[in-house]
């Protein structure tokens, strides 16, 4: 077929018109109608026989899209609510479905009549349908806080909700709530309580991990005549099922159940993990309230005892850390800066210190106020992390924090080290450094006559 021939070849369809205007807006004016419908149907051939291949496992093609594979996977799984999901979400749906998916238990649905039985042809007849459906909503079963908390507080498990979660030190060798990496295949120790049979669950189903009871104890080797030290872990799904059942004859060392279970540091439990090991039957440590109105108390007399105080393990070491920057100390301080604030403290007249309030274990330290001339309270903090609330140190902060040698505190704090500590800047460095350790928290406290020496 001629160039000319096809020119003058008339559209016999719609689709022969249509490859017409493809071929005129693409530019290729030397492909005739009949090879442009050949490679249609080549290339629909190759997408089937790709598509065919890779349901067959091979590798050819790229295969049916996201939406697709999720609506093939929710029809497989069978779960209605997953499927309503899989349907809504896939693309061109929301032309379709004029409303939601009615799925088992979330609709009433029925018909009534609307009118009375008549002959056809009567009189008092209407155009009307005789009966009418209708679909009434169920209401809301979704339980609130409230009555989770009321179920949870209910004699049923005799647990008590916990709204936050303490997290302490716990010794390995008793009964505690850790949290075991996902990638972990440890199985459950325990058997079951009514059955006897071997639990041998996988613990770790989590994307996070799981929270789980855990301890280290020993175990007999049947291969050695000596023990095996080895880290248990159980089930965190029910304490009757799992942990208070039945222990394996091959388990040593069984620790007492407590009463209240103790939580590793670093759990980090969120409220759903909560709710379900005390759901479970776990009761958990409640962490006492952090408000200063309800940890604080002001003291009406000086100075304190030490022994309120308690003494960390390493009072020495100070924190490397503040604010989840790293912070260094500086060693050519007192620089020009920190003389500089020296100075300017020496100048506040008119600030006077209105109160002092002690922080309780875990915390050490106390919280001055100080009232300028202005009638502006400003609270400073003196502990493991000075802190103060002028804007000031807020600038200082957000601008030096990270950043070696760059640390100054604000006149306020410089206030409090010279004239309530009475401690000298050139000698006593510690006191330009971000952090302090305990000794050096309670020697300033000493100083100002805070602290009670002991």
């Amino acid at each position: 077929m001629t160039i000319d021939e096809r020119a003058e070849m008339p559209t016999c369809n719609l689709a022969e018109t249509v490859h017409n205007k493809w071929l005129q807006q693409s530019g290729n004016k030397m492909t005739c109608l009949y090879e442009a419908t050949v490679d249609d149907m080549i290339r629909a051939f190759m997408q089937i026989a790709n598509y065919r291949a890779w349901l067959k496992g091979g590798s050819h093609g790229k295969g049916p899209d996201s939406a697709s594979l999720k609506l093939k996977a929710a029809a497989r799984c069978g779960d209605p609510k997953i499927l309503a999901d899989a349907m809504k979400s896939f693309p061109g749906a929301e032309d379709v479905n004029t409303r939601d998916c009615a799925l088992e238990g979330s609709e009433l649905f029925g018909s009534t009549k609307r009118k009375l039985n008549m002959p056809p042809g009567a009189d008092c007849d209407s155009h009307r349908p005789d009966k009418v459906n209708f679909s009434i909503p169920r209401p809301n079963t979704r339980a609130t806080r409230q009555r989770i908390e009321e179920s949870l507080n209910s004699t049923q498990h005799g647990v008590i909700h916990t709204t936050s979660v303490l997290e302490t030190d716990c010794l390995a060798s008793n009964w505690h709530i850790a949290r075991l990496p996902p990638n972990s295949a440890r199985r459950c120790w325990a058997l079951q309580a009514i059955t006897g049979t071997m639990c041998n669950a996988k613990v770790g189903t989590g994307k996070h991990g799981t929270p789980a009871p855990t301890y280290k104890g020993f175990k007999k080797e049947f291969r050695s005549p000596n023990n095996v030290e080895y880290e248990f872990w159980f089930c965190p799904d029910d304490i009757k099922r799992c942990v208070s059942g039945s222990k394996k004859k091959y388990v040593l060392d069984w620790p007492v159940v407590p009463n209240t279970w103790p939580v590793k540091i670093g759990t980090n439990l969120s409220r759903e993990e909560v709710l379900a090991l005390e759901d479970a039957g776990f009761q958990l440590q409640q962490r006492e309230a952090l408000s200063p109105r309800r940890r604080l108390s002001t003291i009406a007399t000086l100075p304190i005892p030490r022994s309120h105080f308690r003494m960390p393990p390493n009072p020495d070491a100070h924190p490397t850390f503040r604010f989840g920057k790293t912070v260094r100390r500086n060693p050519t301080a007192p620089t020009a800066d920190h003389k500089n604030k020296w100075e300017s403290a020496g100048l506040m007249d008119g600030y006077f210190v209105v109160g002092v309030t002690a922080i309780p274990y875990p915390g050490f330290g106390v919280i001055i106020n100080i009232v300028s001339k202005e009638d502006i309270t400003y609270r400073v903090t003196i502990g493991d992390i000075p802190h103060c609330t002028c804007p000031d140190f807020t600038k200082m902060s957000s601008q030096a924090l990270g950043k070696k040698g760059k640390w100054v505190y604000c006149k306020h704090l410089y206030y409090v080290f010279r004239f309530l500590c009475k401690v000298d800047y050139e000698s006593d460095k510690f006191i330009h450094a971000p952090t302090y350790t305990y000794n050096e928290v309670m020697r300033l406290l000493e100083l100002a006559g805070v602290v009670q020496c002991e």
